[in-house]
């Protein structure tokens, strides 16, 4: 939390708690108590709201962003991501058959050298 948004509001807290005090509703020991637990509550407080505004600014910059994003581009990364996906997929076919293929030529013995 700002320090002084912290030092105006822990002014205010002591102000509140030393008219309570005078009035015989609390004693010393108990107002300061109360006052760090207030400022922590407060600081708590604001610190979640100012975590909760910066991710709604960060979610706008990021729609900001995609929108700005023109429609080939998209469809392009699409694409790629297919072609990347069918690569894949042919490369574990591809060892797939070669370990066949090692498979059935091992026991054979046309592997071995010199036998």
């Amino acid at each position: 939390m700002d320090t002084i948004v912290s030092s105006v509001a822990r002014a205010l807290l002591q102000v509140v708690a030393g008219s309570m005090i005078a009035r015989g509703w609390l004693t010393a020991d108990d107002a300061n108590l109360l006052i760090g637990a207030l400022v922590t509550l407060i600081a708590l407080v604001w610190s979640i709201l100012a975590k909760r505004r910066a991710a709604q600014v960060a979610d706008a910059q990021v729609q900001a962003a995609q929108a700005s994003i023109p429609p080939q581009v998209t469809r392009a990364l699409d694409q790629t991501a297919l072609a990347t996906e069918a690569v894949r997929e042919t490369a574990a076919t591809v060892k797939g058959m070669a370990d066949t293929l090692r498979n059935a030529v091992e026991p054979s013995g046309l592997g071995e050298r010199g036998a």
